[in-house]
């Protein structure tokens, strides 16, 4: 299983794009860590209402950084392969199905 580890911080503007982009993978087998660097309704209104029925875990902490943010998602993997990605960063539909 591929875990994508994605620190969320202030990407709003971006983040549904993002999501949309990982739930039309064609990979069925992954899960997304979203890392909420401090708080915000907003990401996790996107994040749910755009994510589907795929495997997710949202996880807020005090702000501390992306590398924090990405540590934190480690913590919480479950995949043999990780892929840390950025929230506003958005993916080709077969990209995670060709990697793994």
């Amino acid at each position: 299983m591929l875990s994508f580890l994605i620190p969320v911080y202030k990407t709003e503007k971006y983040l549904e794009r993002c999501v949309k982009s990982l739930a039309e993978q064609s990979l069925k087998e992954w899960e997304a860590i979203f890392v909420l660097d401090g708080e915000s309704k907003e990401a996790v209104d996107i994040i749910t209402r755009t994510i589907g029925k795929r495997s997710f875990q949202i996880i807020t902490i005090e702000h501390g950084g992306a590398c924090r943010a990405r540590n934190e998602a480690a913590k919480h993997a479950n995949g043999d392969i990780w892929a840390f990605w950025d929230s506003d960063c958005a993916i080709e539909c077969d990209t995670a199905q060709a990697w793994v």
